[in-house]
């Protein structure tokens, strides 16, 4: 590596590198985020059918209507 005016070669091409590690590295937080906020919202799904499963089974005489059976 031989310097131009103080200044190393490759320093151009190192800069574009590290741009581009940035961008990465800030899609894959946006991604996280985003899966993170999914979880939650899946979690929230299964609470919600859990505790109405849970009326079902308490509640059901009717003959179709089979709650599922405890885990």
């Amino acid at each position: 590596m031989h310097a131009q005016h103080g200044r190393p070669q490759n320093l151009d091409a190192l800069h574009a590198r590290h741009e581009e590690l940035k961008a990465g590295a800030q899609a894959l937080r946006e991604e996280r985020d985003r899966l993170a906020l999914q979880v939650q919202q899946f979690a929230r799904v299964v609470q919600i059918l859990e505790l109405e499963n849970e009326q079902l089974r308490q509640s059901s005489t009717h003959p179709v209507i089979r709650p599922l059976s405890r885990r």
